[in-house]
């Protein structure tokens, strides 16, 4: 027999505890492949986002940061200019030599297609802005970014990118968002990795 509950919501600082057994009465039961699984919701959030401080509104907290490492002029700052919440991450390039971007440390326990997500939104483009996703699997020395048209400075804009993870990785994985190339300043907001299958 196979049976499945629906969890409607839960506290976004406590998880759900989940209790599978016997409730009452005497005797003994066998239970096996207990799965439990986010549903995404209708506005196409992520059902379970594994990224720590997605919204940036515990600041930088759980997020990695190089500004200066391209470009010698890069900053990144915590702003109130938020697509959702109160907070958001202002990425600047006021050079253009390179990436200014955040990225987190996530540990990856399964297999399979993964789904990175932010949004996006010109703060200032002082010349061939381009935002990006960023994944790097450290067992693999291997980098992929994704590279976003379509930003603009009027509103925010949803980026996603798709990355397959055959293996689990033994180390923690990068994922990020920011600037890939030219002059100016970024907004984002919301990043999100959801496990898609």
């Amino acid at each position: 027999t196979t049976f499945s509950a629906s969890l409607e919501s839960f506290s976004d600082t406590e998880a759900p505890v989940i209790e599978i057994g016997i409730s009452s009465g005497e005797g003994e039961i066998l239970i096996d492949a207990v799965r439990v699984e986010a549903e995404g919701g209708d506005d196409g959030e992520p059902a379970f986002n594994m990224i720590t401080n997605g919204g940036f509104e515990d600041g930088l907290n759980a997020y990695l940061i190089n500004p200066t490492r391209y470009d010698p002029e890069g900053r990144i700052e915590i702003t109130t200019k938020a697509r959702s919440g109160e907070k958001a991450v202002l990425c600047c390039a006021p050079t253009g030599g390179g990436m200014v971007h955040v990225y987190q440390e996530v540990a990856i326990t399964s297999p399979g297609k993964y789904k990175i997500t932010a949004y996006f939104k010109r703060n200032a483009d002082r010349g061939g802005l381009t935002p990006m996703l960023y994944y790097y699997n450290r067992d693999t020395q291997k980098t992929q970014t994704k590279q976003l048209n379509g930003v603009y400075a009027y509103k925010f804009i949803k980026g996603e990118f798709e990355i397959e993870i055959p293996e689990v990785p033994t180390k923690k994985i990068l994922i990020g968002a920011g600037i890939y190339s030219g002059s100016g300043e970024l907004l984002v907001d919301d990043l999100a990795l959801e496990l898609v299958n």
